[in-house]
């Protein structure tokens, strides 16, 4: 019945129904993708909160930290979703990388973050 009120035309009524069942199909798709990339921001989240006082003794401690991504919406965990979310679509930004002290961990996090979204 929904699909009679939606189509505008009467050909239109495939299309709404393939858009349907495509949308339903891909739901758990979907749901492990934001899943994973909810995994990959939670664990950039927790290296951006690394303290000086974590660094090791004998090397630089940077007086503050860089942010591991970009301030987009002003909260750190939405922040840090979105440029997961755009490492999924390609956009790899690895600028502060190299500046903290866990960059190696970074730098697989990221590898794991490409392969896996």
């Amino acid at each position: 019945m929904i699909y009679y009120w939606m189509r505008l035309f009467p050909q239109l009524a495939f299309y709404v129904t393939m858009i349907h069942e495509t949308i339903k199909d891909i739901t758990w798709f979907m749901m492990m993708l934001l899943l994973c990339i909810a995994i990959f921001a939670n664990a950039h989240y927790v290296l951006n909160q690394m303290s000086p006082e974590a660094v090791a003794e004998g090397e630089e401690q940077p007086e503050e930290l860089e942010p591991l991504w970009n301030k987009a919406f002003g909260n750190q965990f939405i922040d840090s979703f979105f440029t997961q979310y755009l490492v999924g679509l390609g956009e790899f930004n690895v600028d502060p990388y190299p500046d903290h002290p866990a960059y190696i961990l970074n730098y697989i996090y990221f590898i794991l973050a490409t392969l896996f979204t």
